[in-house]
């Protein structure tokens, strides 16, 4: 009798930490912060931040509501200066 109930005890927690596991992994964090400036200088070509994902080369599918790829800066995060002019319109 313990053992079927150390048994089962046993696997509600690692079930318990495999649901924890993969919600913790399914979800993304946008770590940037709305004073980070829109422009970077790289090896004198100005970048720009997606102004679709913010920077962070992911957004969220409106009809799925999952996070996925960025598909205007193709998870870059960084866009050119036309890029940018378009995509802001």
């Amino acid at each position: 009798m313990k053992k079927k109930i150390l048994f089962g005890f046993a696997i509600l927690i690692i079930s318990s930490l495999l649901v924890f596991q993969v919600g913790c992994s399914g979800k993304k964090s946008n770590n940037k912060s709305s004073s980070d400036s829109k422009v970077t200088t790289e090896s004198s070509q100005s970048s720009y931040d997606c102004p679709h994902c913010n920077g962070s080369g992911e957004r969220i599918n409106n009809v799925t509501g999952e996070y996925t790829t960025c598909s205007s800066c193709g998870g870059d995060g960084k866009v050119t200066k036309e890029q940018y002019d378009h995509l802001s319109k």
